[in-house]
């Protein structure tokens, strides 16, 4: 089942609504002494009654308090037995939520008269008076229409849970009881109010239960002069959808329990399986690792192999059981995994006319509680939570939960890296945070949802108004994978979103101002707009998606064979209009929904090597091309140890003589590598490297000259040590801090926890040049650099203290962009400042001086002092101004070899104002820098013999500067 449309999410948003409605369902569950009083007048009414209501009150009072002295026994006998913590589960949460959602959608569904009295009864407030003078009906007409409204609402809710109507009243008690939901560890201990859903009871105060009983009680005495029996109200065929409900906590299209139909699926209509099936079914277990191990509530995607990741994935929740279905699967394999949750990825084969299974064990994560709140500090319930993935590639944002009335949330057995934030209707997206966590703990997150946002509300139609089902629509900017992050984390996410079975959709968290809206859909060309969003207010937006490019391709190899398993795709990583695929096992592949415009197609397989091809087409037209995959100069090899034994996992690196060109590859099972994209006419230096061996080096590989032998030997040298001591900033042994050492050619690293209480730590190395490295989360980085270690030698770096903090805060405009570096007083790099997050601050530095370098095009090279101190923050701020172009020129000497690249330094009057390094490649080194009008020095870096040039920048650019080499 779909999500609800554009105006019911508006309606969900209105907490108050779903309050007073809700409110009125519990009242009216007051239902079973109505009916016990219904019963007991019709069996026991004495003949006459002389005032009907005085009576029944008492009878009302009676019952009612024989029922709730009934349901407080009942409740100390559970709590006599209860060993948990009176906190509902995430599951819990969630089902409130699901159930808060049906309830918008079944009143949705009502018919149009008693729709009417409905929302203007709890959704706009009024009276019953005022609702029938408005409507111009008798007041007891719109009492009789609220009537039957509830009624139906309980037995459309009482039918969607086979007749148990704790499964959907429960859920619902945090929308009641107060205009601002308790947090759930107050509303457990408040008896004055309702006690937690977790116990399964639910409890009022004999005054709250009163006046329910009492507005359920004004329909018995307007017909007890009848005395007829009363006739339930059947459900109006509005709600007899046969929907399923939608799942708890997932508030978009693409996250119910129906799949999306997108590519991936099968065009099948109802999703009954014909007589010759021609479609599958997929059912997903999902199991934590811990108690309890019923994975409710858990999202899943499926992604069919070879199909495009944005637009195909599918979606769905596990069930009570812990298990996600899949309907109307086109045969196939697929990837199946959990986006919020750590565990291995599962792949499983639909085959036509059966129902595939797979398991999923959620395990090795750690427990994220977080709470959503305002600028203010209070708590927005119903937020949604967004996690990004780090490090893998995705649809998009996943909606992995809905905050509670009162702001928190829990995931179980969380991803240990990842990028965590919320969203909220008439709020700003958080800023995304960076969560790294370890095995089995446990981690705290407080999310603030910044200034006045507004929504985005629309339809996506193709060009003959037919609504599009599943579009994917992106509003804001930024991206939504390949995200640039940090610690400090990132900056917060567009909206992304899908459309339901109307073609709407509905975008909450969208900053005000002009923000661009994207939309792709199946076969349909992409569609880029922007529209004006105010703060607090929705804007609606009109989709019309035209007919798209068809490409169908073939790629081969150069010997003209077609190639399986190619990747095919357009566009950039992190681009919305990114569309990939991958050949057939004929090698054809399809590519549909493309722009009408030139585009390129790139076709990679590692070793066998790549290919673009540039195709135009018309809106609906099929274009037709083919990919010959080149590896251009290949250097193919095989690996050995020294009894000639194929040795597997074996890293080989290269790079070639008098450009800047590195590749590397890995052994296989039988030792083979390959090298693809070789430099024509350069000769390579190759290294290979394998733990517990000798490093292998040739540095005269001509790739062209066949494959190349590399024998390991069996590295028999004793170990070189490096041995220190760490001790915390109170002196003590650092224990459980971990030390790291680095070899950079080829890269190799180790590490050692410090277990000794004193904090002295050994690290056994092959002989090679090693760098030390101490990184914590609490203090400033240590380092050690490069040091060249002998087969034995003993490189005592000695007693190493973490130091107490400080940081570096930089005010910048946000144009032009700056690229910001923090140096030692001796222009020594200590570290960078790529903060994606205003305003721009520094890692913790150690206490002391230092100097922040800025640099952009067409600005003055910036250099500014400041001091570090203990536990406080230094501020600076930025003020570019136009600078003058300088260009240089290195030039290498007869007889000398010529350098890849070439580093340097620039300083005025002793300061270092600018470092950095030449872009030269293959062809002259050069530099280009913009600088204030001044006398300067030019100082070569990291190579030897130093060159040092005095120059002077004028008012106007001046002819470019050439530096001889020494």
């Amino acid at each position: 089942m779909n999500l609800p449309p554009a105006d019911l999410q508006r309606l969900l948003a209105e907490e108050s609504f779903v309050r007073a409605l809700a409110s009125s369902l519990l009242a009216d569950e007051a239902d079973d002494v109505v009916q016990e009083v219904y019963l007991r007048a019709l069996e026991q009414r004495p003949e006459p009654v002389r005032a009907p209501r005085s009576w029944l009150a008492r009878l009302v009072h009676n019952l009612a308090t024989d029922q709730r002295r009934r349901r407080q026994r009942r409740f100390r006998r559970e709590q006599a037995v209860a060993t948990s913590a009176m906190v509902p589960s995430s599951a819990e949460l969630l089902m409130a939520e699901e159930r808060r959602r049906e309830l918008v959608v079944a009143v949705d569904a009502l018919p149009e008269s008693l729709r009417t009295v409905v929302l203007l009864r709890w959704f706009e407030g009024l009276p019953p008076r005022r609702i029938a003078r408005d409507l111009g009906l008798q007041v007891a007409t719109v009492w009789s229409r609220l009537h039957q409204a509830l009624v139906a609402l309980r037995q459309h809710l009482d039918a969607a849970h086979d007749g148990e109507r704790r499964a959907w009243l429960l859920p619902l008690v945090p929308f009641a009881v107060s205009p601002r939901a308790l947090p759930w560890q107050e509303t457990a201990g408040t008896a004055a109010t309702v006690l937690p859903v977790a116990t399964g009871m639910l409890i009022m105060t004999t005054k709250t239960k009163a006046l329910g009983v009492v507005a359920a009680l004004l329909v018995v005495a307007s017909v007890w002069s009848l005395l007829s029996p009363v006739t339930s109200v059947p459900v109006p065929e509005g709600l007899r959808t046969g929907a399923e409900p939608v799942v708890g906590s997932l508030p978009e299209a693409n996250l119910t329990v129906d799949v999306q139909r997108t590519g991936a699926l099968a065009d099948v209509g109802s999703g009954a399986v014909p007589a010759t099936a021609t479609i599958g079914d997929l059912e997903v277990k999902v199991s934590y690792v811990d108690a309890p191990t019923t994975a409710a509530a858990v999202i899943v995607v499926a992604l069919a192999v070879g199909s495009d990741f944005r637009m195909d994935s599918l979606h769905a929740v596990t069930d009570a059981d812990g298990v996600a279905r899949f309907t109307g699967l086109a045969p196939g394999v697929f990837r199946i995994l959990t986006p919020a949750h750590a565990g291995r990825a599962a792949k499983a084969e639909v085959v036509a006319g059966h129902v595939a299974k797979a398991e999923l064990l959620l395990q090795r994560g750690y427990r994220l509680n977080g709470v959503v709140v305002d600028a203010a500090g209070v708590a927005v319930g119903g937020a949604i939570i967004e996690m990004v993935a780090m490090g893998e590639r995705s649809a998009g944002p996943e909606q992995v939960a809905i905050a509670a009335s009162d702001g928190t949330f829990t995931l179980r057995q969380a991803r240990l890296l990842q990028l965590v934030g919320a969203r909220a209707a008439g709020h700003s997206a958080s800023q995304l945070h960076f969560i790294q966590a370890e095995e089995g703990t446990e981690h705290q997150l407080r999310i603030e949802l910044p200034t006045t946002g507004g929504s985005v509300e629309g339809v996506v139609v193709d060009d003959g108004g037919k609504p599009l089902v599943g579009a994917v629509v992106l509003v804001g900017d930024g991206r939504t994978e390949a995200i640039r992050a940090t610690r400090q984390g990132a900056p917060p996410l567009p909206a992304q979103v899908r459309t339901d079975a109307e073609g709407r959709f509905l975008a909450v968290g969208v900053p005000a101002g002009a923000q661009m809206v994207q939309a792709r859909a199946g076969d349909r060309a992409p569609w880029l707009g922007s529209v004006e969003v105010l703060p607090g207010a929705t804007t609606s937006v009109r989709v019309i998606l035209s007919a798209g490019v068809r490409c169908r391709g073939m790629v081969r190899n150069e010997a003209g064979e077609p190639q399986a398993g190619v990747e095919v795709r357009v566009g950039k990583p992190g681009d919305f209009v990114q569309m990939e695929t991958r050949t057939a096992a004929d090698g054809w592949f399809v590519l549909h929904g493309l722009p009408a415009d030139e585009v390129e197609i790139v076709a990679n397989q590692d070793e066998i090597g790549r290919a673009t091809s540039r195709v135009h087409g018309r809106a609906g037209e099929e274009v037709t091309c083919e990919l010959v995959l080149s590896a251009g100069l290949v250097l193919r090899g095989r690996a050995v140890d020294g009894a000639g034994v194929p040795l597997r996992d074996v890293r080989v690196s290269c790079r070639a003589t008098g450009v800047a060109w590195e590749a590397w590859a890995v052994a296989d099972q039988e030792g083979r590598f390959v090298v693809t994209q070789c430099p024509p006419g350069r000769l390579l230096t190759v290294e290979a490297s394998l733990p517990d061996y000798s490093l292998w080096q040739r540095a005269d590989v001509d790739p062209s000259a066949g494959v190349l032998a590399v024998q390991l030997a069996a590295d028999t040298a004793p170990p070189a040590r490096i041995v220190g001591r760490l001790l915390r900033a109170d002196g003590t042994g650092a224990v459980g801090v971990e030390v790291e050492v680095h070899r950079l050619r080829p890269h190799h690293s180790r590490d050692v926890k410090i277990s000794d209480a004193g904090g002295r730590f050994v690290l056994e190395v092959p002989a090679a040049s090693w760098n030390l490295r101490v990184l914590t989360a609490d203090h400033p980085e240590i380092r050690r650099e490069g040091r060249v270690l002998t087969p034995g030698e003993t490189w005592d770096v000695g007693t190493l203290q973490l130091v107490r903090g400080g940081t570096l805060v930089v005010q910048h405009p946000p144009k032009p962009e700056l690229d910001y570096l923090v140096v030692a007083e001796d222009g020594s790099f200590v570290s960078g400042l790529s903060t994606p997050l205003p305003p721009l601050r520094s890692p913790l530095l150690a206490p002391g001086h230092y100097r922040l370098l800025a640099r952009a095009p067409e600005v003055s090279a910036i250099a500014m002092p400041f001091t570090i101190r203990p536990d406080a923050e230094t501020t600076l701020e930025v003020r570019p101004a136009p600078g003058v172009h300088q260009a240089v020129e290195f030039v290498v000497p007869t007889g000398i070899e010529r350098p890849t690249w070439l580093a340097y330094m620039v300083r005025r009057q002793g300061e270092v104002v600018m470092i950095g390094s030449s872009n030269g490649s293959g062809g002259a080194l050069t530099a280009e820098m913009w600088l204030a009008p001044g006398s300067y020095e030019l100082v070569t870096r990291e190579r030897e013999p130093v060159t040092t040039v005095p120059f002077r920048v004028l008012e106007q650019p001046g002819p470019r500067l050439c530096i001889e080499l020494r």
